[in-house]
C-alpha cells in the first residue's frame, strides 16, 4: 500500500497526578481507569465511589489539567502510523514539532518525539521501564516511563490513543498521566499548515 498524508485535526487531553508515597501507585491507576468507566452513571452510589476516586487521586480532587486542540498530518504507510503537529504556543513549548508514532503490527509500542526548541524521546510500552531523553533549553535530563495502559484505535482514519503512564525524573516527584489524543480528518482546504 502506498503511503498517505492526511490532514487531522487533534485533540489532547492531559492529567497529571503526583504519585504520593503514603497513596499506592496501583490505587492511583486504578482511580484513573474507573473514573473513565463511570463517566455518564449519575446514580447515588456513582457519586459515592467518585468521591472515593477523588480521595485516591488527590486529597482535595484536584490535578494539573490540560486540554488542547491543533491540526496536524497523520502519515500512514509501510506498516507505520505518525501523528505529527507544531506544537501551540500555550504549551510553552517554543518552536517545536511532536510526532506520535508506532508500529501498526504492535500497537502497545507507542514513541513520542518533539523536535525544535524542546527535544524529547519517550517511549511508551505497558509494562516496561524505558530510560528516555528530555532537553529543554535549560538542561538536559533523563527520563523513566512506564506505561500502565495504552488503548490504540489509531488508523489511517483517525481514531483514539488512550494511555496511562508513569514519568519518573531524579529531580520531581515521581507522576503519572493519563493522555487522550482523539484524531479526526479534516478538508484538506480547512486544513492549518505545519
Amino acid at each position: 500500500m502506498d503511503a498517505e498524508t492526511i490532514n487531522v485535526g487533534i485533540r489532547i487531553k492531559s492529567r497529571f497526578h503526583e504519585i504520593e508515597p503514603d497513596k499506592t501507585e496501583s490505587l492511583c491507576y486504578f482511580a484513573e481507569m474507573m473514573e473513565s468507566v463511570m463517566e455518564g452513571d449519575d446514580s447515588e452510589e456513582s457519586e459515592e465511589v467518585r468521591r472515593f476516586l477523588k480521595f485516591l487521586l488527590d486529597d482535595d480532587g484536584e490535578c494539573d489539567n490540560f486540554e488542547m486542540y491543533t491540526e496536524g498530518e497523520l502519515y500512514y504507510g509501510d506498516g507505520k502510523l505518525e501523528v505529527r503537529y507544531r506544537e501551540p504556543e500555550i504549551t510553552g513549548m517554543g518552536d517545536s514539532v511532536t510526532s506520535i508514532s508506532f508500529d501498526c503490527g504492535d500497537r502497545s509500542l507507542v514513541t513520542i518525539t518533539r523536535g525544535g526548541d524542546v527535544y524529547t524521546a519517550l517511549v511508551l510500552e505497558r509494562g516496561v521501564r524505558h530510560t528516555c531523553a528530555y532537553n529543554t533549553s535549560s538542561q538536559p535530563f533523563i527520563v523513566y516511563t512506564t506505561a500502565r495502559r495504552i488503548e490504540n484505535s489509531l488508523d489511517r482514519r483517525g481514531g483514539t490513543l488512550d494511555m496511562i503512564y508513569t514519568v519518573e525524573t531524579g529531580m520531581s516527584p515521581p507522576q503519572f498521566n493519563r493522555m487522550t489524543m482523539t484524531v479526526t480528518p479534516v478538508p484538506r482546504s480547512e486544513a492549518l499548515p505545519i
